[in-house]
C-alpha cells in the first residue's frame, strides 16, 4: 500500500501502523532470545554475511527516528574493515539496533554516529582468517549518571535522565545486546559523560570470508 498513491493523511496512518509492527516485532524477538539465552538453548546461524550492506540497512531503518528527533545519524566503516565476514547476521543488526535506538531515545540534539574499525593490521594484511572488530555508537546526548551505570545491562531496568523521569521503553534492548556479544564471542563496555553524551563500544571476533577492504565510506542523515 505504501508504494501505491495515498494522501498524506492515509500515508502518515500507514506509517505508523508499519513502525508500530516493526517495534512490536522487535521486542518479540528480543524476549524470544532472552528466554533461548536463559534455558542455554539459543543456536547461532553463523553464515558469510556481507558487511556494508547490512550497517548500511540497519542504520537506514534507524534514520526515520534521528530525523524525527532533529538528530544527525551518521555511518562510518573504516578502510580496512572486511568486505564479508562470518557472523549471525540478524543477531548482529539487532544488537546495533537496540544501541542506536537507545542513543537516539536518550539524545536531545545533536548527532549520533555509528563507526566500525577492524584491529590495526589484522585486515585485509592477513587474507582470509580472522580479525576483530569494533562497533561504536556515539551520541551527545544527556549521558549516563556513576550511580546508574550498574543498571544499564539489566532486564527491565530504565535508566533516568535528570529530570528523573524513565523514558518509555521495555528495558531489554541493552540487557539483550550484551548476552547476544557474549554468544558471539566478544565484549560490551561503555564510556560517559554525564550531560554530555554516551559511547557504546563492542568487539567481536570474525572469520574474514573477503578481506576487502570494505572501502572507507559515510552515510549520513541530515534534519
Amino acid at each position: 500500500m505504501l508504494a501505491t498513491e495515498l494522501s498524506a493523511q492515509q500515508r502518515e496512518c500507514l506509517d505508523i501502523a508499519q513502525s508500530s509492527g516493526e517495534a512490536l516485532l522487535s521486542l518479540l524477538n528480543e524476549i524470544l532470545d532472552s528466554t533461548k539465552i536463559e534455558s542455554g538453548s539459543l543456536q547461532l546461524d553463523l553464515a558469510p554475511c556481507q558487511l556494508r550492506p547490512l550497517l548500511e540497512d540497519t542504520v537506514a531503518t534507524c534514520s526515520s527516528l534521528a530525523l524525527a528527533e532533529a538528530l544527525q545519524l551518521s555511518l562510518l566503516i573504516g578502510p580496512e574493515v572486511p568486505q564479508s565476514i562470518r557472523t549471525d547476521a540478524i543477531r548482529l543488526r539487532l544488537i546495533l539496533l537496540n544501541l542506536i535506538g537507545n542513543a537516539i531515545k536518550f539524545t536531545d540534539a545533536g548527532s549520533v554516529v555509528v563507526s566500525i574499525e577492524a584491529a590495526a593490521g589484522s585486515a585485509p594484511a592477513l587474507g582470509a582468517g580472522a580479525t576483530s572488530l569494533s562497533f561504536c555508537v556515539t551520541d551527545t546526548g544527556v549521558g549516563i549518571a556513576a550511580d546508574q551505570i550498574g543498571l544499564l545491562f539489566q532486564p527491565f531496568r530504565q535508566l533516568t535522565t535528570n529530570a528523573n523521569a524513565p523514558h518509555a521503553g521495555t528495558g531489554l534492548g541493552l540487557a539483550i545486546s550484551q548476552q547476544l556479544v557474549a554468544a558471539l564471542g566478544g565484549t560490551i563496555e561503555v564510556e560517559r559523560t554525564l550531560g554530555r553524551g554516551s559511547v557504546f563500544r563492542f568487539h567481536l571476533p570474525v572469520e574474514v570470508v573477503a578481506a576487502g577492504p570494505c572501502a572507507s565510506w559515510w552515510w549520513m542523515t541530515v534534519p
